[in-house]
């Protein structure tokens, strides 16, 4: 999980936070949701 996306915005949003803004301590949480793109078919719709 090193060379992965998430990984990439997980290290600028840290890197955003201590460099940039110049806060060492208490940098703000990134909510991540992982969602599913390619949901399996289903065989009827709801209404």
């Amino acid at each position: 999980m090193n060379n992965t996306p998430l990984m990439s915005a997980i290290y600028r949003h840290i890197d955003y936070w201590y460099h940039t803004r110049g806060i060492a301590n208490n940098i703000p949480s990134l909510g991540i949701v992982i969602i599913n793109l390619h949901p399996s078919p289903q065989d009827e719709i709801p209404p």
